[in-house]
């Protein structure tokens, strides 16, 4: 099951104000995990880190259930990169009496673990896990955050989420014939889908730091196992940088931002080929690069040149979506 990150965060506080213990006792116990040693152990961290900043500004909030006031704690544990080490890892979590946990990294460890959370009733969120398998079993308390790795899957939820906006545009306040769909990351795969169509009611396209070929699934990541050449082929149609072949005046005006400093692997890469072929096919692009900038800067960081390009991207939006 995929959902966005702020429904998630919402159903899970929700089950948890709904759980018996936190009527029983104040504390809410929330658990992350991933590889906090070995190779991966900055993405690892960098995760732990962020899980303990929202349970920071949770706590900040002092909220409240029925008058009683609500006390949230994390619980980590390091799964070392290891199906059988994260299975562990996830008994250990169920164990300590967790109601939600935010992990795990890998697919290859996700996928074993989550069978552990989904029969003790405890949400699951993966931030990363990719393997369309994780999902195929429909286990109802296991959430993914991140697109997986079927391409034509991710395309047709793209066209159906749209659909779903414009056929209740009124609802919204929304102008059905003038949309603009922003991608991010590895999301930026999918929006071939919509460059190779333009369809009319496209006036724009925002892309933050993505994937903008397919080239990288050819690559062995953190997160998954590399793609077949011959697979990665049979998916040239939902290729952005494909899709740019089309003659130039039938595409809707692009924004590109790059960070400088990306640290997911072949993303820049991917980019650098796709401003390259925009260049060479004199296709108009709106193209930011924030040169210390990280994976997410508009997230992390709030730099001038942050702000900078948040406010060209504005900028942009209200100049291609005005009547």
């Amino acid at each position: 099951m995929q959902i966005p990150a702020i429904k998630t965060f919402v159903l899970c506080l929700s089950v948890a104000c709904a759980t018996p213990a936190v009527h029983a006792d104040t504390l809410v116990k929330i658990g992350v995990a991933g590889p906090l040693t070995g190779s991966q152990a900055a993405s690892g961290k960098d995760n732990e880190r962020g899980a303990r900043l929202a349970i920071d500004d949770l706590n900040a909030k002092h909220m409240t259930l029925g008058g009683q006031p609500l006390r949230f704690e994390l619980i980590s544990v390091d799964d070392e990169s290891d199906p059988k080490a994260g299975v562990t890892a996830a008994q250990k979590l169920v164990d300590s009496g967790v109601i939600a946990v935010i992990g795990h990294w890998n697919s290859g460890v996700t996928i074993p673990a989550s069978k552990i959370y989904n029969d003790a009733r405890v949400i699951m969120i993966t931030p990363a896990a990719s393997n369309p398998a994780l999902t195929v079993p429909g286990y109802p308390y296991v959430f993914r955050l991140t697109t997986d790795d079927n391409v034509d899957e991710a395309g047709a939820d793209l066209l159906d989420a749209i659909a779903f906006v414009r056929k209740r545009a009124a609802e919204f306040h929304a102008d059905p014939d003038r949309i603009c769909v922003g991608f991010y990351s590895a999301g930026g795969v999918v929006s071939g889908v919509l460059l190779r169509e333009a369809p009319g009611y496209l006036k724009c396209v925002v892309l933050y730091y993505p994937y903008l070929d397919l080239e990288h699934l050819k690559n062995k990541t953190i997160f998954r196992e590399a793609h077949s050449a011959a697979h990665v082929d049979s998916l040239a149609n939902y290729s952005p940088r494909g899709a740019i072949g089309r003659p130039a005046a039938s595409l809707p005006p692009i924004l590109l931002a790059r960070a400088g400093r990306d640290e997911i692997p072949h993303l820049n890469e991917s980019v650098d080929r796709f401003v390259a072929t925009a260049l060479e096919r004199n296709v108009g692009l709106d193209f930011y690069t924030h040169p210390t900038g990280v994976h997410g800067f508009d997230l992390l960081t709030r730099d001038a040149r942050t702000r900078e390009i948040i406010g060209q991207t504005l900028s942009f939006l209200a100049r291609h979506l005005q009547p």
